[in-house]
């Protein structure tokens, strides 16, 4: 657009498709979540209060390979990282230890099935 090799309304026109329209939902559902925090006690209970690294890791990183195979991968991760960093912390955790393996275990779980995954809806 700025150079001139496409116009405007080429540019624009993948927002009018449904499917980046159904995305972009996704993205403000899961905000809705995080500011009610209906996640928080429910993954608190279910997650428990670990004290080591990898068993932390591995109660995180089971329950978002499982959903991700079931929801997309994007609006999951959004909704889970603020739950995560706050369970890290009041479990004596460092987030960043807990969030690479969160997004490697959505990754893994998006390719199960066919709806995991963007690239997978495309395809």
């Amino acid at each position: 657009v700025l150079v001139g090799i496409i116009t405007e309304q080429q540019a624009f026109a993948g927002f009018s498709s449904p499917g980046v329209v159904a995305y972009a939902a996704l993205f403000a559902l899961s905000e809705a979540f995080v500011e009610v925090k209906v996640l928080d006690s429910l993954l608190a209970r279910l997650l428990g209060s670990p004290k080591r690294l990898v068993v932390a890791q591995l109660r995180v990183c089971l329950p978002v390979a499982i959903l991700s195979a079931f929801f997309n991968n994007g609006p999951l991760v959004a909704m889970i990282v603020p739950v995560v960093q706050a369970w890290a912390q009041r479990n004596g955790h460092s987030p960043a230890q807990l969030l690479m393996p969160v997004a490697f275990a959505s990754t893994l779980g998006g390719t199960i099935t066919i709806i995991g995954s963007a690239a997978n809806l495309i395809a």
